[in-house]
């Protein structure tokens, strides 16, 4: 188990902005980056691109929504 790291996270962000998610060891930063890029499944709640809920399945469709992930 994951345990639970964040809850109640809303982000909202403009086309075209650049943003860098920081914080202490252990925060749950990887996690939330790697739910964005549809690299894992938040355990619950939605993302939304646009006013829609999407499923990011994998990388490849978060890139075509413009979501990238440095790590």
């Amino acid at each position: 188990s994951r345990g639970e790291k964040y809850r109640n996270v809303n982000l909202a962000l403009r086309g075209g902005e650049i943003v860098s998610i920081v914080g202490l060891l252990g925060a749950g930063r990887t996690e939330l980056c790697l739910s964005l890029f549809g690299m894992t499944r938040p355990d619950s709640g939605e993302i939304r691109i646009e006013g829609r809920a999407v499923q990011l399945h994998n990388n490849r469709e978060a890139v075509r929504h413009g979501i990238g992930y440095v790590s």
